[in-house]
């Protein structure tokens, strides 16, 4: 993998990269800027999905400023506020940024918000954006990017994200991208396919077509999987790494297989699931949904027994959870991307204590990625289509 991957980009400090450094040196820069431990259990990027929301492009350039924020758009979640567990209720569902050309992706950092816009087909209208928790003027991190396909962050300073290029170009060589809020980023590239990041507290790791990469910071970069099949989302836990694998267009093909160091042959844990999507775990047990047959599932990450805890959707796709709940976005679409005018998309939280599932944000056109904090639930909606500009993100606040 590291003969393959160059830093190509500028330095943190903002002078030019030098040709012929390999991976470890982006990541060890990133990791100068402040590490801090994080395994891998980050909700902010648990689930998602891929087709439409796993493409991506070439790195840009930070700066630039975007409008974008306010009330409009979104759904509705009933009247009144939500009880939901007892330290806190439910607001309103409220958006935070709209007018966004399909965005796919986000995760939590400090006070801010910040979202991957995959950008239209076949133009480079990608871009990395930020927006307040509390609502506020919606900016760019990044921006004039090729299909972006992965992001995710350090938990305090650093955001790692990855690009496929334009659906034109042949090859698509896509890029690992490191960068500071702010500061100059860092480019790795050519990498192929490059999706669903995520950092350890000493590694990156992403999925490159039917791999799974492990990137130490500072100390090259590794092979873990070879042989996946249509790889999804993951969860890392006590050593471990569940990976949802979709197979083919066969709901029955999917499965989900746990790597680790006594197990590198990635044994599948539970084998069929109906294209296993997101995953999260709560409780000690791994909630997976399966788009295939409407359900989400519970799994005993050891034994691998599973049971239906939520049945009757037509497409429920990102999944997080807190202390309390599990949250999970239904696309209710029959395929990956979504259909203008309908709006069936729905927000539904399920608590961990066997209560019953409750629709909390209706009316949406497209929810996809989730993710909870203290403060809220927070998710992305694609929109009506991937030629619109007419996605958001949205957040119910929990209050206290």
């Amino acid at each position: 993998m590291n003969a393959m991957i160059w830093l190509l980009g500028l330095n943190r400090r903002g002078s030019r990269g030098h040709a012929g450094l390999p991976l470890s040196a982006l990541l060890l820069g990133s990791c100068l800027f402040a590490c801090s431990p994080d395994d891998g259990k980050d909700n902010s990027h648990a689930a998602g999905g891929t087709g439409a929301d796993s493409t991506g492009g070439a790195s840009g350039t930070g700066g630039g400023g975007s409008s974008g924020g306010g009330s409009s758009g979104g759904g509705t979640g009933g009247s009144g506020a939500i009880v939901d567990g007892p330290n806190f209720t439910l607001g309103q569902p409220e958006t935070l940024a709209a007018g966004q050309p399909v965005p796919v992706r986000l995760v939590l950092m400090g006070d801010n918000v910040y979202f991957a816009n995959r950008g239209l087909n076949d133009e480079a209208t990608g871009a990395i954006m930020s927006v307040p928790k509390n609502g506020g003027s919606v900016s760019a991190v990044a921006s004039e990017l090729p299909f972006v396909a992965g992001l995710t962050c350090n938990g305090t300073d650093v955001l790692f994200y990855s690009t496929f290029g334009l659906t034109d170009a042949s090859p698509r060589e896509g890029s690992l991208v490191t960068q500071s809020p702010g500061a100059v980023p860092q480019v790795a590239s050519p990498v192929q396919y490059p999706y669903e990041l995520w950092c350890s507290d000493d590694a990156l790791y992403f999925f490159s077509s039917a791999n799974l990469i492990r990137a130490p910071f500072g100390a090259g970069s590794s092979t873990l999987v070879s042989d996946l099949n249509g790889p999804h989302r993951r969860w890392h836990e006590g050593g471990r790494i569940y990976i949802t694998e979709g197979g083919s267009t066969d709901p029955t093909t999917g499965r989900l297989r746990v790597w680790s160091e006594s197990h590198p042959d990635t044994p599948a844990l539970v084998d069929p699931l109906a294209r296993p999507e997101g995953i999260v775990m709560a409780n000690g047990r791994l909630y997976v949904t399966c788009p295939g047959d409407g359900t989400v599932v519970s799994i005993d990450p050891t034994s691998g027994d599973k049971e239906t805890v939520a049945s009757g959707y037509t497409t429920p796709w990102g999944i997080a959870a807190d202390s309390a709940n599990v949250y999970f976005a239904d696309r209710s679409v029959l395929d990956e991307d979504c259909v203008a005018g309908e709006n069936r998309g729905v927000i539904v939280r399920l608590p961990l204590d066997g209560g019953q599932a409750q629709t909390i944000a209706s009316g949406l056109p497209c929810p996809s990625t989730l993710a909870v904090d203290a403060t809220g639930i927070y998710w992305v909606d694609n929109g009506s289509t991937a030629e619109a500009a007419d996605g958001s993100v949205m957040k119910i606040a929990k209050i206290r």
